[in-house]
């Protein structure tokens, strides 16, 4: 799923409908990888708590500071880091399309602010948080798993880290001049 999400964008990303369909591919990449067992549901709030498993060396990615529910006959609010906040985004944004919700262009970016990558162009880097809660550390043997969390230690973090400050309009550079 995860793969037709990346190659949506090349393929026939033409309009904001088909947009919302790349969304929808997405949520269904991060709702796979989170499913543990047949006949189990997958919501929201399962895949904002994965996400919430990653360990930021970042304070601005690490801090629980957005909101994501508000419950009002409870009176209860469920809040989470940066990288929850932009899932729930997602997800909402892809209820929006598949729902028949009247759709703005403003739903697909982070906060509905037009000046931030849009929540599509941020859903791999949100995925690469997902992988990284995934996939067993190097040190849990040699399997498959273990060698693509190597890989994806590889990677460089940082970029992801900015990309995802990127959508509340930081950069990284800026973070460690302060």
């Amino acid at each position: 799923m995860a793969y037709q999400a990346m190659v949506t964008p090349f393929r026939n990303n033409s309009t904001l409908y088909e947009y919302g369909t790349y969304l929808a591919l997405w949520v269904s990449a991060f709702e796979i990888l989170v499913h543990k067992k047949p006949g189990d549901r997958v919501e929201w709030k399962n895949v904002c708590d994965f996400l919430g498993m990653h360990r930021w060396g970042t304070k601005r990615l690490r801090d629980k500071r957005f909101l994501l529910y508000k419950d009002k006959k409870k009176n209860k609010e469920i809040r989470g880091n940066l990288v929850q906040k932009l899932y729930k985004e997602l997800y909402d944004a892809r209820c929006d399309f598949l729902h028949g919700n009247q759709v703005k262009v403003s739903h697909i970016y982070p906060f509905k602010n037009k000046n931030r990558p849009a929540l599509g162009n941020l859903a791999p880097s949100i995925y690469w948080t997902a992988l990284s809660v995934f996939l067993p550390s190097e040190d849990e043997g040699n399997s498959v798993e273990a060698k693509g969390k190597s890989i994806l230690r590889g990677m460089m973090e940082i970029a992801y880290d900015e990309a995802l400050l990127s959508s509340i309009g930081i950069k990284l550079e800026d973070i460690y001049n302060r």
